[in-house]
């Protein structure tokens, strides 16, 4: 049956170019489980993903996984040659620029062969930060911290360096508006979004009109005003 599939999808692939999606996992006895999907113009002109094979490898090093995905490819009858671009997450071993994966891809078919991270693994990455409880950083405390690490001679150079530019930064006039005026729209926004983020909502549920009505009024009135308060309040480098 797997025979069969894997001629299908060789045969709706042709002589197409195609994008190789790769992913991979270890099990618990230690063996590399590999993905292989393969992206490609079907007859129709649509684009298409087939998930080729699952291959194992007893290493899960990026020559080992390169040389994998070659021999996969090969022997389900898919010119390696014709392979047009490389989907991986963007783990180093994977993505890497000098011995990652795709790299070594390039050097073993002898021929620039762009990398594209995978959007899949970015919007992960994107609904784990937003889902993550960060601590909340006091802009003065960062401010103390940058002008300790700018004087104190135990840190090195480099970093002394970058601390005064970051502290040079914050305290131009238009680096406080944006910070002002970002901290104030998101305040208004933190209702809606507790309430989106609740188990009881539907996509039925709306809310009423009463924030957007009291954002308008307190725009002109309150936070513009505070926006320019704050804006031409520079602060004190040393």
């Amino acid at each position: 049956m797997s025979t069969m599939v894997t001629e299908h999808i060789v045969t709706e692939v042709g002589e197409s170019f195609y994008t190789i999606k790769v992913g991979g996992t270890r099990d618990p006895t230690g063996r590399e489980n590999i993905s292989i999907v393969v992206r490609f113009i079907n007859e129709l002109y649509e684009p298409t993903e087939r998930l080729l094979t699952i291959a194992t490898a007893d290493q899960g090093d990026a020559a080992t996984l390169t040389d994998t995905i070659v021999e996969e490819l090969s022997k389900a009858g898919l010119s390696p040659r014709r392979i047009i671009s490389q989907v991986y997450d963007g783990a180093s071993l994977m993505a890497g620029k000098h011995g990652g994966v795709q790299k070594r891809l390039q050097e073993k078919l002898q021929r620039d062969i762009p990398y594209v991270h995978c959007f899949n693994h970015q919007l992960h990455l994107v609904v784990s930060h937003a889902l993550a409880a960060e601590q909340a950083v006091s802009f003065d405390d960062l401010v103390t911290l940058l002008k300790e690490i700018d004087s104190w001679r135990t840190y090195g150079a480099d970093v002394r360096v970058e601390a005064a530019g970051l502290l040079r930064t914050m305290s131009e006039p238009s680096f406080r508006f944006i910070a002002e005026m970002v901290h104030s729209i998101l305040s208004y926004l933190d209702p809606p979004n507790t309430m989106l983020q609740s188990e009881d909502m539907d996509l039925l549920t709306a809310f009423e009109k009463d924030l957007t009505k009291k954002f308008r009024s307190e725009w002109r009135d309150t936070v513009l005003r505070r926006f320019h308060s704050v804006a031409h309040r520079r602060l004190p480098l040393y």
